[in-house]
């Protein structure tokens, strides 16, 4: 399994629950990628990709992780607004 994290301390919303689901239904999101949200100080999203020999050989580790991180950090993006522990200490604000 693969995994990123793209939110530390989210607030609970309406709003952060539409944003996840436009980002999990929208078309450029790959089918095989799976989201967690994870009750701690605040909500954590995660995002996983569940690989296998079959998925190596056909696209690399190197290409799956590249773009699961691609993928993470568009929702991260998307999510930094709402986020009390962004990665960037806050300084997008």
């Amino acid at each position: 399994v693969l995994s990123a994290i793209a939110g530390m301390e989210l607030p609970e919303s309406c709003d952060l629950d539409d944003l996840l689901d436009e980002f999990v239904n929208h078309a450029s999101t790959p089918g095989d990628l799976t989201f967690e949200v994870v009750r701690g100080v605040g909500l954590q999203v995660w995002v996983d990709r569940i690989i296998d020999a079959g998925g190596i050989e056909r696209m690399g580790l190197e290409a799956l992780v590249a773009d699961l991180l691609h993928h993470a950090r568009t929702l991260q993006a998307g999510l930094a607004p709402y986020d009390r522990n962004p990665p960037d200490g806050g300084w997008h604000r």
